[in-house]
């Protein structure tokens, strides 16, 4: 469906309530159990459900919300999607299992880690108490 409708500044004009009417037709399978939808309004923001003539009003009063380019959440395919055999999937799986192991994505993991952070807690607390070897009023304190 063409969307450019979504742009227009006149939410009266016929072509922006022509785009309205299409929008309608196309999301009326994304009602809930109450015969509401979300409310792709700018004031909702896909928040809010609402019955169908009441979100049709909001767009035309409110208009559209105009980062909602791609309407998921009223029918439209996030993605290209196929189907995909799992016993492939399985297949390729145990493929890459062999040719990757995980262990070497752990030990990626620990080297990001260790340079986030660059001493365990007993590690800084050894450096700090070492630091402060002769004062014991202060090795007290920072041990509590």
């Amino acid at each position: 469906m063409d969307k450019s409708w979504m742009n227009e500044t006149n939410q009266f004009g016929k072509r922006y309530l022509e785009g309205v009417k299409q929008f309608m037709i196309l999301t009326r399978g994304c009602l809930d159990d109450k015969n509401e939808m979300r409310c792709p309004c700018r004031w909702c923001m896909n928040v809010y459900f609402q019955e169908v003539g009441r979100v049709e009003d909001h767009l035309i009063v409110h208009g559209i919300n105009k980062i909602y380019t791609k309407w998921v959440l009223h029918g439209e395919p996030y993605g290209e999607f196929r189907h995909v055999d799992a016993t492939v999937m399985i297949q390729q799986n145990e493929v890459n299992d062999a040719d990757e192991p995980i262990e070497e994505i752990d030990e990626m993991l620990e080297d990001i880690g260790a340079g986030m952070f660059m001493g365990t807690t007993s590690e800084m607390e050894e450096i700090m108490m070492n630091q402060l070897e002769g004062n014991m009023e202060q090795r007290i304190l920072i041990a509590y």
